[in-house]
């Protein structure tokens, strides 16, 4: 089993070569990330980017195959970051470009549907079988089950994402609150079975 990382998001990671976040934020001239043409962006250094940061960096990868940007500040700002094209002449995306600008768009739709982080509180959504939604040793069916939580419940914890292998998101349960009481934790739990409480 993949042990989550301790952060409001996290990732089971690729075992390939990864890209930091620059320390601090990036100046007018510095790109948010460099050579994501090469090297995969590490998850967690999305963690604690906003929807602007996110959808920047999205944009650099298509600056550096050449892609035109009608917006002349972003044009001016990302118009050094070209890589084996001619300006106007814009080339296909590495596979390596592909999957990191997939990796940003997934953090977007994540940031959509969970503008607070996973911190704030989240309940069980109403269950269609009376034992609710199995909580397991890891996310593949064939793990073990470990514990029910049922509809109602609350919990806090982590995201689990599996690029390479294209499996569905799961939660990894730190802590849960079932009937005000402390709850079963220490699985995963599909994201679908969430929803966000207001307030």
């Amino acid at each position: 089993m993949s042990r989550p990382y301790a952060a409001r998001w996290t990732a089971a990671l690729p075992l390939v070569a990864n890209l930091a976040l620059a320390a601090g934020p990036p100046a007018a001239d510095r790109a948010l990330f460099a050579d994501t043409d090469t090297l995969r962006i590490e998850a967690q250094a999305l963690l604690d980017l906003d929807a602007g940061q996110l959808q920047l960096a999205i944009n650099e990868i298509y600056a550096r195959a050449c892609h035109a940007f009608k917006d002349p500040g972003l044009a001016a700002r990302l118009g050094g970051l070209a890589r084996g094209c001619a300006p106007g002449a814009p080339r296909g995306l590495t596979p390596t470009e592909q999957a990191n600008a997939m990796l940003l768009r997934r953090f977007q739709t994540y940031l959509r549907q969970y503008p607070d982080g996973f911190e704030a509180t989240y309940r069980i959504v109403p269950a269609t079988h009376a034992e609710g939604v199995a909580m397991r040793a890891c996310p593949e069916a064939k793990c073990s089950v470990i514990g029910h939580l049922q509809a109602g419940c609350s919990v806090t914890g982590d995201f689990r994402m599996d690029e390479m292998r294209g499996r569905p998101e799961w939660i990894y349960v730190r802590s849960s609150r079932c009937a005000g009481a402390e709850g079963p934790a220490g699985g995963f739990i599909p994201q679908s079975a969430l929803k966000l409480v207001a307030g």
